[in-house]
C-alpha cells in the first residue's frame, strides 16, 4: 500500500489525531468513533457531514449501532502501532469520563370536568432521567424555567430542585 496516501487520510477531521476506531458515514467520510458519537450527541439541528454537508440524520436513531471499519482499524493499528496504542489509551480514558443519560421531557393529562361551556384539565409536566434513574438529576440540571400561557398566574415558573414536576389546572 502506498504509505503516502495512507498518511494523507490518517487523521480524524474532528480531533485532528490518528483515526482511532475509524467509522465511515454513508457519504464516505471517516471519523473516530468517539468523535462521531460526540458529534451526534451535541448537534442540535440537522445533522450534516462536516466535510460535505450531506444529511446524516439517519445516525440519530442508529448512533448506538456505529461500528469501526475493521479494515481501516487493522490497517492503522499495524501501520502506526505505537501511536494507535496511545490513541487507544487516550480514548479509553475519555470514555470513562463521558456520562450518557437519556433525559425524558413529557407530560400527563387528565380531564377534570367537561361542562357545556367550561372544560378543566390537569396537566403535569415532568423532566427526569430514563427509567426513573434519579441518579441525582440535580448534578446535571440546576434550574428549569417554564413559561406558561399568560393566562396562568404566575406565567413563569422556576424549578430549582428535583423532582422537576409541575402540575397546573387550566382550560
Amino acid at each position: 500500500m502506498n504509505i503516502d496516501l495512507l498518511d494523507i487520510y490518517r487523521d480524524c477531521p474532528f480531533c485532528l489525531k490518528l483515526l482511532f476506531e475509524p467509522t465511515s458515514t454513508l457519504c464516505g467520510h471517516t471519523f473516530c468513533l468517539l468523535c462521531m458519537e460526540r458529534f451526534i450527541l451535541t448537534s442540535e439541528q440537522i445533522l450534516q457531514c462536516p466535510i460535505c454537508r450531506d444529511n446524516l440524520n439517519y445516525l440519530r436513531s442508529s448512533s448506538s449501532h456505529l461500528k469501526p471499519n475493521i479494515i481501516l482499524h487493522n490497517l492503522f493499528r499495524q501501520q502506526y502501532e505505537k501511536e494507535y496504542e496511545l490513541r487507544r489509551i487516550e480514548t479509553e480514558n475519555e470514555r470513562k469520563q463521558i456520562i450518557k443519560k437519556r433525559l425524558i421531557i413529557g407530560n400527563t393529562h387528565q380531564l377534570l370536568s367537561c361542562d357545556y361551556d367550561y372544560i378543566r384539565h390537569e396537566w403535569t409536566l415532568f423532566i427526569k432521567f430514563d427509567n426513573n434513574d434519579q441518579d441525582d438529576i440535580s448534578q446535571y440540571i440546576k434550574q428549569i424555567t417554564i413559561n406558561l400561557h399568560p393566562t396562568f398566574t404566575p406565567s413563569q415558573i422556576i424549578l430549582n430542585e428535583p423532582p422537576f414536576i409541575l402540575t397546573r389546572i387550566g382550560w
